[in-house]
């Protein structure tokens, strides 16, 4: 009894970690539909050259109306150089296209193209572009151009165009999948405080966005997809949000991951705005480069520092937030250890020499003032231990441990 219920056990288990995935679109593209289609414009071709020169004969014999044999050589003409130009596309087509298949499903994609086969989940997903394009009459597609692109870790490039079937259908089934995947990947770069370039005139920084040399707060920002342009809008004086650029998405990387990340940060920076009850309010946004944010109901100013006491919780080491003012100066020191009697400030940079005259006064007045309690500054790549005499560089691995052991 107890193996049958372990055996029935292992299966629900199994079948919990290995779920196959589900295909969810599918395109193939096979050359022999191109040559067909070469072969039938160039019978109508040929049939509407003989016809041209039929009607031609009939008239120098007089057999017809002259208004008709005019209307009849236009036609024909007409005809004529339509399926010529799809008889030689359809043989281009044919002479450089090779056999593909591709399948979709909700894990990743795989894509053969004759002997080469390609297989990926959607997390090794880097930048996906909707460039297909259709010029439509009755919802009908009478022109179509451009591709959606999928650009992977690897650098392979995968192009979906008319070929392999309805671009509409493909960007639907596949926009979820990528909106989580770059929407996600876009999240880890802000909350490193890295930006993200969408468009040479559009930038994401961790506190709002950039266009040209306008910067707007996520506090004063809108996005919508329309008409296939992403447009961005800030809030006006009245109350309302008003137009500042619209983006062909042709020409927007990750566009999908965008509006995605953009729904999400909006509704953390604009509560009332969507009905949002919350206990305490975001601080302000005072330079877009940043993003501040709130930590075990704590503002911070970015997302640095949240990094940090995050580190700090990781490693079990207690922590003060913005604890006071020191020095003459009265400057503010991010984070107190009480437990190893220091202060760390966070910085992006290495503070420059006016900064630097700063934080040796401060550093001279811990040691002087509070027994001799010291100050560091915590940097992306490194830290620093500040002295009243100056300072020195360390490794992240060397500040734990001076840290903890002076």
């Amino acid at each position: 009894m107890n193996s049958l219920k372990k055996r029935r056990f292992c299966d629900k288990i199994s079948h919990m970690n290995f779920e196959k995935p589900r295909l969810i679109f599918q395109a193939n593209v096979e050359r022999k539909r191109f040559f067909r289609r070469f072969t039938l414009a160039f019978i109508v071709a040929l049939a509407c050259g003989v016809a041209w020169f039929a009607l031609e004969q009939a008239g120098m014999r007089g057999l017809i109306d002259p208004a008709v044999l005019g209307v009849g050589q236009i036609v024909a003409l007409v005809v004529f150089v339509i399926f010529t130009a799809r008889a030689l596309v359809s043989l281009f087509v044919w002479l450089r296209l090779k056999n593909e298949s591709l399948k979709v499903f909700d894990k990743g994609f795989t894509w053969t193209r004759g002997k080469d086969a390609y297989k990926s989940s959607w997390n090794k997903l880097v930048n996906f572009r909707e460039g297909a394009r259709a010029l439509r009459l009755a919802g009908r597609p009478m022109l179509q151009w451009g591709a959606h692109t999928l650009t992977m870790q690897d650098q392979r490039v995968f192009k979906f165009t008319s070929t392999h079937g309805d671009p509409r259908d493909f960007v639907k089934t596949v926009r979820p999948y990528v909106a989580e995947v770059t929407g996600t990947r876009m999240g880890k770069a802000l909350r490193a405080e890295r930006p993200v370039k969408l468009h040479p005139k559009l930038t994401v920084w961790p506190g709002g966005v950039e266009i040209d040399k306008l910067k707007l707060p996520w506090t004063e920002i809108d996005v919508k997809v329309r008409g296939g342009k992403l447009t961005v809008f800030q809030l006006g004086k009245n109350g309302k949000f008003k137009p500042v650029r619209s983006y062909p998405i042709s020409k927007i990387d990750n566009v999908s991951g965008f509006v995605e990340l953009a729904t999400s940060t909006m509704r953390s920076y604009q509560p009332e705005r969507f009905g949002i009850k919350t206990q305490r309010a975001l601080p302000k946004i005072e330079d877009i480069r940043f993003a501040p944010g709130i930590y075990k109901n704590t503002p911070m100013r970015s997302q640095s520092e949240i990094a940090f006491a995050r580190e700090l919780d990781a490693r079990k080491i207690r922590w003060q937030y913005e604890a006071g003012t020191l020095g003459r100066s009265k400057y503010v020191v991010d984070f107190y250890l009480p437990d190893y009697r220091c202060w760390v400030d966070i910085r992006r940079s290495k503070p420059n020499q006016r900064d630097t005259v700063v934080l040796s006064t401060v550093a001279d007045a811990l040691w002087r003032e509070r027994t001799e309690e010291r100050l560091f500054v915590y940097l992306p790549d490194g830290a620093l231990l500040i002295n009243p005499e100056g300072t020195r560089s360390l490794t992240h691995e060397e500040f734990w441990v001076r840290m903890v052991r002076p």
